[in-house]
């Protein structure tokens, strides 16, 4: 692998023409890193918008004539006690309490319509709008003068009117700029049963009935990202559901109020939304978005500080809980001594971005109920006017612990806080610089970028959020290599990698067969250390483990194995060796993989360097390529290996 020889899908041997050794990645999702410029920036993926309409808002053109009164009656009927004069309609009981009314036509059947009208003069009186000879709509403008939006179904006729309500007499009150517009006018949904338009909203009342997406064509065995706004659950959930003739295939459940996405391969050329049977009968969607998943790009990530070098970034995935990473303007963020000015400054992403006076205050969002037992970490690119300390805190009221120190200086920092819940605490992301809580930093102004809020013990790359929560979907990286490849006698593999964490959770690079019953691997065990091992036919042949301090320092490491010969080097070092031991796989090595070699235990991670080797080196070769005083010997990687990452 090379630094610049990454596409979508793949991460390219360093050797030419070796196509089948490339390893397959994927990442069915939008990620971050940060570029050789120093710069964070997305890596995008997505195809074009597929869903027209996805917010229900487009209208037809206003179907109204004269809707302004401005030329009296023409293109209005009027029926009982309703009169046109100084350009109003007013509506006025005689005495004779006729079914008074507005009519016009030019209405198309069954469609739904947005009616708009003011009142500029309001005594008594109740409205019904009637089109097409549907049931009557109330509309209550007991509020009085001011303007009123409803939503009509039409019937089968082309007529529609205005219509005093008869069980309220002595109706007394005028409109004026009456506007009728057909809601989704390119017929972009179809609603079933129970399914109505609202203001910029779909909404259901019926449950197990649908809506339909008629302007999203999907090709089936495509992979595709569904976004989907629910409010007003009344109570139970609701399904996201493909479907293809008779056959529905629900890619995801929502029983809350808030934004949902999902990633699913099509097996149907559309789609649909339903209620669940015995689910929800009352909600509203919106903000409906299908894109096609293109192409898996793998980040090639620099440190920000000294961005020279790049590593190969893989993660798992992780939601960042902040519903608005970067704008602190809006009212989920809660604000004391907090205010914006005028001063702008250049964000880690290259954008300008306005400043903020912290006084003796805080700044917090509220987030999801900590979940017992579980770490919780809140990070933040923080940047400031003067050196000074403030807190950072990740829990609410009888929070599991306290402000966790963070030392702002002039330049961006990425700060981090983490920890663990002890049950239904509110979650929280809390700048503090209360002077009450020991802080208090006089005359402070700061510039912020990037809130996140993970649901683990450590940070992971940048999850941009703006309006709702946001996933990273985890990333695999295998199957580089074949039969042809790899030497089942003798060989080293090689790897510079550093964690992500300095955790206990297992971690791999393997040579392997396609199961864990014949692998060479490299990986960070359960205790915290970097280790080796040989497996073939299922029995242990040859381990090594080394304490290497902190999983997060870069570590060079290669394991060699042969019959009778076996080593493990650290950072320049032989940490392990053994004199015996035989190798016989009961099935060819064909792949090299970040996994245990059965698709489990993904390695997590940076990896500057990745090479095999078809010998078994000499120790001193085995010192020069983990040296830590030496970069990546690429000349030996050239002549004796097949994959690499030098700088």
């Amino acid at each position: 692998m090379l630094p610049s020889a990454v596409s979508d899908s793949r991460v390219h041997n360093i050797l030419p023409n070796k196509i089948e050794t490339d390893f397959q990645f994927s990442r069915a999702s939008a990620a971050t890193r940060v570029n050789h410029q120093g710069l964070i920036e997305d890596v995008g993926y997505f195809g074009p918008e597929l869903v027209q309409n996805g917010n229900f808002s487009e209208l037809g053109s206003d179907v109204v004539l004269n809707g302004n009164f401005d030329n009296g009656s023409t293109s209005w009927t009027l029926i009982g006690d309703v009169s046109i004069g100084n350009g109003v309609c007013t509506f006025f009981d005689t005495g004779s309490n006729t079914n008074s009314r507005l009519v016009q036509v030019g209405i198309t059947a069954n469609k739904t319509y947005k009616v708009v009208f003011s009142v500029t003069r309001y005594v008594a009186g109740r409205v019904q709008l009637i089109f097409g000879g549907a049931s009557a709509v109330n509309v209550d403008i007991s509020a009085g003068v001011g303007t009123y939006t409803a939503y009509v179904k039409a019937g089968g006729s082309t007529q529609w009117e205005i219509k005093r309500d008869g069980s309220y007499p002595n109706f007394d009150f005028d409109i004026d700029n009456v506007s009728v517009k057909q809601v989704d006018p390119d017929d972009d949904w179809t609603l079933g049963t129970g399914w109505s338009y609202g203001d910029g909203v779909a909404i259901s009342t019926t449950a197990q009935t649908n809506l339909t997406c008629n302007s999203a064509t999907l090709e089936i065995g495509k992979t595709y990202k569904f976004e989907v706004d629910a409010a007003a659950i009344s109570s139970g959930s609701f399904g996201f559901l493909l479907r293809f003739n008779t056959t529905n295939t629900n890619i995801g459940t929502i029983n809350a109020d808030g934004s949902y996405s999902f990633i699913a391969t099509a097996d149907a050329t559309s789609f649909r939304l339903q209620t669940l049977s015995g689910g929800s009968t009352s909600f509203s969607v919106d903000n409906i978005s299908v894109v096609e998943v293109q192409g898996d790009r793998p980040r090639l990530d620099y440190d920000p500080i000294n961005p020279t070098c790049p590593h190969l970034l893989l993660e798992p995935q992780s939601t960042n809980l902040v519903t608005f990473s970067e704008d602190y303007t809006q009212s989920s963020w809660i604000k004391s001594n907090f205010t914006a000015n005028t001063e702008t400054t250049i964000a880690p992403d290259g954008t300008t971005i306005s400043g903020y006076d912290f006084g003796d205050g805080f700044l917090y969002i509220n987030l999801p109920a900590m979940l017992n037992a579980v770490s919780y970490t809140n990070s933040v690119y923080i940047k400031a006017n003067k050196n000074g300390t403030i807190g950072l805190r990740n829990g609410g009221a009888g929070s599991v612990s306290s402000n966790t120190d963070i030392n702002l200086t002039t330049n961006w920092q990425r700060f981090t806080a983490t920890s663990t819940a002890s049950g239904g605490v509110t979650g929280r992301f809390l700048l503090d610089n209360r002077a009450s809580n020991g802080y208090g930093v006089s005359d402070l102004k700061v510039f912020i970028y990037g809130a996140q809020n993970e649901q683990q013990s450590y940070a992971t790359s940048y999850i941009p959020t703006a309006g709702s929560q946001e996933t990273r979907v985890g990333e695999t990286c295998n199957n580089a290599g074949n039969a042809n490849t790899f030497n089942d006698a003798e060989g080293v593999l090689y790897a510079e990698i550093a964690g992500l964490n300095n955790g206990t959770n297992q971690r791999w690079i393997t040579i392997g067969s396609g199961t864990n019953a014949n692998r060479v691997s490299i990986h960070y065990n359960a205790l915290g250390q970097i280790s080796c091992s040989v497996r073939a036919s299922s029995s242990a042949v040859y381990d090594a483990n080394f304490n290497i301090g902190s999983q997060i320092n870069n570590a060079k490491a290669a394991i060699k194995y042969k019959n009778s010969d076996f080593a493990f080097f650290v950072n320049g070092a032989q940490v392990d060796s053994q004199t015996s031991g035989t190798i016989s796989f009961n099935a060819p090595l064909i792949e090299l993989s970040f996994d245990s070699a059965d698709g489990l235990s993904n390695f997590y991670g940076k990896t500057k360097a990745l090479a095999t080797y078809n010998r078994a080196l000499t120790d001193n070769e085995l010192y020069t390529i983990t040296s830590t005083q030496y970069s990546a010997y690429s000349g030996m990687v050239a002549a004796l290996g097949n994959y690499t990452i030098p700088c």
